[in-house]
């Protein structure tokens, strides 16, 4: 059972060592993990420095769900494009052919997303700390923001892979699409109190709805925990069903033979 487990991880490890070769010979990667989410921080930077001669923490607050936002998007699209790009190189039969099993090809994506995620969440606040406010002063309380958008980030990305392999390659687009979805209807912006009630049920009932509103509380100095239950209570329930449609889609797939296409 053992060796059973050592073999498991040997896998996890080369799949995770893989996609980093992959990413690093990829600019246009580089392009998304870096460039477009540091120079919209630097754009919505100054939009809080001028908003904030008017005593205004609306920048502020603009800034900071960007960069949620942005984390949110990498941590999803890196785990879904890696296996995209698998298909677009028709390159994933030469992984499976070493016997790697569902479970083991999606969570090395999920540690290799984690990985890269992270230092483009280092960067961002380290812009946003070195020029615009301090935010190591509330880093404590967006950490546990920060650890949720990234489960909640995975378990859509769990449930868009499921998707990906019931509806075949030609939906590739739901790697960088869905998110958009998602986000247009938990309202980053808005405090749920000022929609109207169906649409307050439905932010809360979206995967960063709760979360948004948690980091809208911290800046204005507000209770967040409850925003933070909300916010488990949502993942977990997502997760449920991603992990039955990842699991659905992957075996249909191979059943039907879109798989071989795909791949």
């Amino acid at each position: 059972m053992v060796e059973v487990g050592k073999m498991k991880l040997s896998r996890i490890k080369a799949l995770v060592y893989r996609d980093y070769l992959i990413f690093i010979k990829s600019r246009w990667r580089w392009l998304e993990l870096f460039y477009f989410p540091i120079t919209s921080i630097i754009i919505w930077g100054f939009f809080a420095i001028w908003t904030g001669e008017f005593a205004s923490e609306a920048g502020k607050l603009a800034l900071v769900i960007n960069v949620f936002w942005s984390y949110a998007y990498i941590v999803q699209s890196t785990i879904n494009l890696s296996i995209n790009e698998d298909a677009w190189h028709s390159e994933a039969h030469h992984v499976f052919i070493t016997g790697i099993g569902k479970w083991e090809y999606l969570l090395g994506r999920i540690i290799f997303s984690l990985l890269i995620s992270s230092l483009n969440l280092v960067f961002m606040l380290l812009v946003v700390h070195l020029f615009f406010f301090n935010i190591a002063s509330i880093i404590l309380q967006m950490s546990v923001l920060f650890t949720l958008t990234a489960f909640t980030s995975v378990v859509l990305a769990i449930f868009i892979a499921g998707l990906y392999f019931i509806l075949g390659r030609d939906y590739a687009w739901l790697a960088w699409a869905s998110l958009q979805f998602f986000i247009l209807f938990s309202f980053p912006l808005s405090p749920l109190e000022i929609l109207p009630y169906q649409l307050q049920v439905v932010a809360r009932a979206m995967p960063y709805g709760n979360l948004f509103q948690g980091v809208r509380n911290i800046l204005l100095g507000k209770h967040f925990l409850q925003e933070v239950n909300l916010s488990i209570l949502v993942a977990f329930s997502y997760l449920i069903i991603s992990i039955f449609l990842y699991k659905f889609g992957f075996d249909y797939s191979r059943k039907s033979g879109k798989f071989a296409k795909m791949f």
